[in-house]
């Protein structure tokens, strides 16, 4: 039999201590924050709070997301971040918007301001491909389908309802990140706006990231003779996979 040998220690009362199985939100919020996004959101949607008082506008967006990382599905599971003690303590808040003052904000919001958020992510991503010295991306241009079964929800290629947004995703070594992208129906046609989004995110990156070699990277949704000759013509290298 091995014999155990315990070492001393002190039985005492630590200070009252909060834990949290939420500690990866930390760490987004916090490069939330280094990346300029809480700054952004406040420049380009402060016409959005109706009153001086209460959460910014940066609050209920940054608030909504964490809920949609956590796995909510609706409004209402921001209760789940407000029910977390530990998570509240490390923010230093006493509890997260309720689900109606962040329902009031996505109201308010029109289709220019979603464009507006769109271009945000867009910026943020060219700022990070100018730190990091970047001089050669790909921008992969997929689609997703979120099931839904609000009103407005169209039926998808797989059988249930929902939508089916056209996202550009930027990627550049060991990074990823998202571009532009634009929200469709359900019933939206695979190859529907596929030029029109590698357009935007190509001439913005012209622009703001010039010199930067670019490659593009499709599904068979990309397989358009419009698109290979718009890549000729800009001098983008281009994959586009078969079905």
């Amino acid at each position: 039999m091995v014999q155990q040998r315990v070492k001393n220690f002190n039985l005492g009362l630590l200070k009252k201590t909060k834990v949290t199985a939420s500690s990866g939100l930390i760490l987004i919020m916090s490069f939330a924050k280094e990346i300029g996004l809480i700054d952004e959101l406040e420049k380009k949607f402060s016409h959005l709070k109706k009153r001086k008082r209460g959460y910014c506008v940066s609050e209920k967006i940054l608030s909504f997301l964490q809920m949609l990382i956590k796995g909510g599905g609706r409004l209402n599971d921001i209760d789940i971040l407000s029910s977390d003690p530990g998570l509240l303590d490390i923010l230093d808040i006493d509890r997260f918007p309720r689900a109606n003052t962040i329902g009031d904000l996505a109201k308010r919001f029109t289709r220019r301001d979603i464009n507006e958020m769109s271009g945000i992510i867009m910026k943020l991503s060219s700022n990070i491909i100018r730190q990091k010295g970047l001089k050669e991306i790909v921008i992969d241009i997929d689609s997703s389908l979120i099931p839904s079964e609000v009103e407005i929800a169209e039926k998808t290629y797989k059988g249930f309802r929902g939508f089916n947004p056209l996202m550009g995703i930027i990627k550049g070594k060991e990074l990823s990140m998202a571009g532009f992208s634009l929200f469709r129906p359900g019933n939206a046609s695979p190859a529907a706006h596929n030029l029109s989004l590698l357009t935007k995110i190509s001439k913005y990156l012209e622009k703001s990231n010039p010199g930067v070699k670019v490659n593009v990277r499709m599904d068979s949704a990309g397989y358009n003779h419009r698109i290979m000759r718009y890549c000729d013509n800009v001098e983008h290298g281009f994959v586009i996979a078969g079905a």
